[in-house]
């Protein structure tokens, strides 16, 4: 079953796209934000200022830094 859906969206059949990162309308950051937030956070900045850098939430950063969001960016 998991290889006919994959070749549903191989084929263009899909009915839905799924969007990432910065391709999704509602993104607020890029993949760039995200490598810079997490280098920031690594080196000890604080999730609130980062927050407030990027008119995000700190639970956001918190997702962030934590890869529970943007896995996808290395």
């Amino acid at each position: 079953q998991v290889a006919n859906v994959h070749d549903m969206h191989e084929k263009g059949r899909a009915r839905y796209v799924v969007l990432y990162g910065a391709e999704h309308a509602h993104a607020r950051f890029t993949d760039d934000d995200i490598r810079e937030i997490r280098r920031l956070a690594a080196a000890g900045a604080n999730h609130a200022d980062l927050a407030r850098r990027y008119g995000v939430t700190p639970g956001a950063v918190y997702a962030v830094v934590k890869r529970r969001v943007w896995r996808h960016v290395t």
